[in-house]
């Protein structure tokens, strides 16, 4: 079906609009078009809800967060859904993804499939694609815990010399200075040799329907959300944080123009961006922590556990042999706690012979913070953690969605604002109704 139309789902993962009308997008044509021509999307209304993961399984399934029943990032391996990419390569479309958000590779043939780095199902069957979602998560992952490991960078490198784009070289070589002082800018690095490995997979003539997410910008809002022009509030980032001058909100958003300008220019695709839902800053000062080396802190405190999976942020979770082991350390972690008895794990759902488990103290740790468990204090508690972010950025259901006229007419419309949850049918209708 090579002859068919063709659709490009590009996800700007949290990307405020709104935030963007606030400054001068005159030097951001593209950016500028796709904001002046968007609709206002909603999702859920419950905040808990509120989850990338949550909602953009909405957008791929067509299931609101109740009918799908997934919360937490990486649980879709449980589950089998008759999400957007199944339901058309089982219609003879050809179809691939790059780095969809909580989707379970339940395909057949992709053209290609790149997990996200935080789920673990399997990638399409060639070199390259397993080399990049590999590396991609050891990677981030790494980073997250500020942990520097020579081989993922030369695995990075080999990625970069197959797939970077000659004409962004400029924008890397600036990517890579700026990150030497700015850790931030690694992101957008990172999204940017993302956008060079999906148009260069991308360019099979048999694809159909094609997918990009970019979370480059929900990481900048949630770290620095404060500091941009949509923060009319007193409360601020402090100077050890980030200078006051300075908004990486905008100061990222050429690199997003120039990603933008290669889907609005292509002429053989249909082009949909969307965000899924939307940031706005946060309303209190709240620290986010992870775990440097999560494996050796649970030994620490003498857990009896078979194996930690790292998620994004502060989550990760524990297996166990059997459920008794995952009762006691359930029991070990709710325990655990400052001296004004602030919980350090304020969530650890028991599963079973799991435990679903987030770092949810929200202070400053300093060097004089201590935790204890049943009186006995942890010691150095302060070098077993990293600071993720001072949070910037809280969730909002309104989201944003642009597309050409062929794909408007398919979306479900109400009062100009368009539920996440049609996104999945218009696709599917696209396609169909040819």
């Amino acid at each position: 079906m090579s002859d068919k139309k063709k659709l490009v789902l590009i996800a700007l993962n949290e990307l405020n609009f709104d935030a963007l009308k606030l400054y001068d997008l005159e030097n951001l044509p593209n950016l500028k078009k796709v904001v002046n021509n968007s609709k206002s999307t909603f999702s859920e209304t419950e905040y808990k809800k509120l989850e990338p993961w949550i909602q953009w399984l909405t957008i791929y399934t067509g299931l609101g967060a109740d009918e799908h029943n997934v919360f937490r990032l990486g649980d879709i391996n449980k589950k089998n859904f008759n999400d957007i990419f199944s339901n058309l390569e089982n219609s003879g479309f050809k179809v691939g993804a790059i780095s969809p958000m909580n989707l379970n590779n339940n395909l057949s043939n992709p053209v290609f499939f790149i997990p996200d780095p935080w789920t673990n199902t399997k990638s399409d069957r060639s070199f390259f694609s397993k080399l990049i979602s590999k590396t991609l998560s050891n990677f981030i992952n790494n980073n997250a815990n500020n942990r520097f490991e020579i081989k993922n960078y030369f695995l990075l490198l080999l990625i970069f010399l197959r797939f970077f784009s000659l004409k962004n070289i400029i924008l890397y070589t600036e990517l890579i200075f700026k990150s030497l002082k700015h850790k931030f800018y690694k992101a957008i690095f990172l999204d940017l040799l993302l956008h060079d490995i999906f148009c260069k997979m991308s360019k099979k003539k048999e694809l159909n329907f094609s997918h990009l997410f970019l979370n480059g910008i929900a990481h900048i809002q949630h770290h620095y959300f404060l500091n941009s022009k949509l923060n009319n509030s007193k409360i601020k980032n402090p100077d050890w944080y980030i200078r006051k001058n300075q908004d990486p909100f905008f100061d990222v958003l050429i690199y997003y123009d120039k990603i933008i300008k290669d889907y609005l220019s292509d002429n053989s695709s249909e082009i949909v961006i969307a965000t899924g839902l939307t940031q706005v800053p946060y309303d209190r000062v709240k620290f986010y922590y992870r775990l440097k080396k999560h494996d050796n802190f649970l030994k620490t405190i003498n857990l009896n556990f078979k194996q930690v999976l790292p998620r994004m942020s502060r989550d990760f979770l524990i297996l166990f042999n059997d459920n008794n082991s995952a009762i006691q350390a359930e029991k070990i972690l709710s325990k655990i706690i400052d001296e004004n008895k602030n919980k350090l794990f304020g969530i650890v759902e028991n599963r079973g012979n799991e435990l679903f488990v987030t770092l949810t103290y929200p202070f400053e740790i300093k060097a004089q913070t201590k935790f204890k468990i049943n009186d006995v204090e942890i010691k150095n508690f302060q070098n077993e953690v990293s600071l993720v972010a001072i949070k910037n950025g809280m969730h909002s259901p309104k989201g944003f969605i642009y597309s050409g006229n062929d794909f408007k007419k398919y979306l479900t419309q109400d009062e100009n604002e368009i539920d996440i949850k049609s996104i999945h049918k218009a696709i599917i209708s696209f396609f169909k109704n040819e």
